[in-house]
């Protein structure tokens, strides 16, 4: 996930095969021969990077999810970066359950909107986050 604000978005760098991540200074106006990728703002291991998928909504909120499951867990992505702690607050989700029909790919789209896409089918299903 990514989000574009200056002086550089942040991207997220998962390792699943460990559970660990950087939160990555992005550079998404960096020209050919440039690396987008600016400086590691912080690192860290989550259990959750393991087995799902994660999903930046907006610019403070992380949701792991489980597309097989439809199990999700919701934590706050520290906005005061660089740190030398764990960027992913708390420890324990704010909120967690599951989602039943989850189908291919979920995406922020912006204004608390999150799109379930299928691209086997080209079918899409809008939802509305309520934060």
């Amino acid at each position: 996930g990514c989000s574009g604000a200056l002086p550089g978005g942040k991207m997220l760098d998962i390792n699943p095969s460990k559970g660990t991540y950087d939160v990555v200074r992005f550079n998404h106006r960096a020209g050919r021969d440039e690396d987008p990728m600016m400086e590691v703002l912080a690192s860290g291991y989550h259990r959750e990077a393991i087995n799902f998928q994660p999903l930046f909504v907006n610019e403070d909120e992380l949701i792991f999810y489980d597309r097989q499951t439809g199990g999700f867990s919701t934590y706050y992505l520290d906005p005061q970066l660089p740190t030398r702690s764990d960027p992913i607050q708390p420890s324990e989700p704010i909120l967690f359950g599951k989602l039943q029909g989850l189908h291919e790919q979920l995406i922020y789209i912006g204004h608390n909107t999150i799109m379930d896409y299928d691209p086997l089918f080209g079918r899409y299903w809008l939802y509305e986050y309520d934060r």
